[in-house]
């Protein structure tokens, strides 16, 4: 199983991360992968020490003339630095899943939330992000109030970090990405009818929201018990959970393995 944790910063998901890992015997990997070559162009960009830029302005006093940022081509490069880490590190991660279970501190779905705030059209972060080669299992979002997070780490490290009403803003995103996600997973929960093997009659099935596994049905025409087939889509649909992180370490990684079915 890929297992992702996200959330805001200084919500707890590294430490989460890393103690989940660990219970799990499992590989861990953080995002960005700021040891790669990708990687070290994403923390120059967060840190400020490079911008695209769409040439020059001038001051109405007259003065020296200064540099004008270009806020969207910035955002646009950046996610395609994002979206490169990932596939940087698509060999060790498939390497990983095949030994046993991996854990993501962030991933993909990130981009969905920091690219749509930063002016990006989420269709072209959904189909960028879409053709990566490795997907969770399952999601789980760390939910901590802004004011929390900076109590826990006043000290902010990136442009991101240090923007309070932008924080706001991320945290409203991703708890609604995450509320259509559970819904979309939930629509898809009541299968259609097909035919009962043992009398022909009709014969609905469910899935099970927490392991994603289609449950045995009784026919209602002649109680004959039959298995949903094992190619139904929604088997294969990655499951989304929203996790309070409010309290002690111990109290939020008991919700994080009850999330996860441990």
């Amino acid at each position: 199983m890929i297992i992702c944790l996200t959330g805001n910063d200084a919500s707890g998901k590294a430490t989460q991360s890393k103690i989940l890992t660990d219970r799990l015997g499992a590989i861990l990997f953080s995002f960005p992968s700021y040891e790669t070559t990708a990687g070290k162009a994403i923390l120059s960009n967060l840190k400020e020490n490079w911008y695209v830029t769409n040439g020059w302005g001038e001051t109405d006093s007259g003065g020296d003339p200064y540099i004008r940022k270009d806020l969207r081509t910035n955002a646009l490069v950046l996610q395609s630095l994002m979206n490169t880490n990932r596939i940087e590190r698509t060999a060790d991660l498939k390497a990983a899943a095949a030994r046993g279970h991996v854990v993501l501190d962030r991933f993909e779905i990130d981009a969905l939330v920091y690219g749509a705030l930063d002016g990006l059209e989420p269709a072209w972060l959904e189909g960028i992000n879409a053709q990566l080669p490795v997907k969770p299992d399952l999601y789980i979002l760390i939910d901590v109030p802004v004011d929390e997070g900076f109590k826990r780490r006043p000290q902010r490290r990136d442009r991101y970090e240090r923007d309070v009403k932008r924080m706001e803003d991320v945290r409203v995103a991703y708890l609604k990405l995450f509320t259509q996600r559970q819904d979309e997973y939930m629509a898809s929960v009541i299968l259609p009818k097909r035919p009962c093997k043992t009398c022909g009659g009709g014969m609905s099935g469910t899935i099970n929201p927490d392991t994603g596994k289609s449950y045995m049905n009784c026919c209602s025409d002649c109680g004959g018990i039959d298995k949903l087939l094992a190619h139904i889509s929604q088997d294969k649909m990655p499951r989304w959970r929203v996790v309070d992180g409010t309290g002690t370490i111990e109290e939020v990684s008991a919700r994080v393995r009850e999330a996860v079915g441990l």
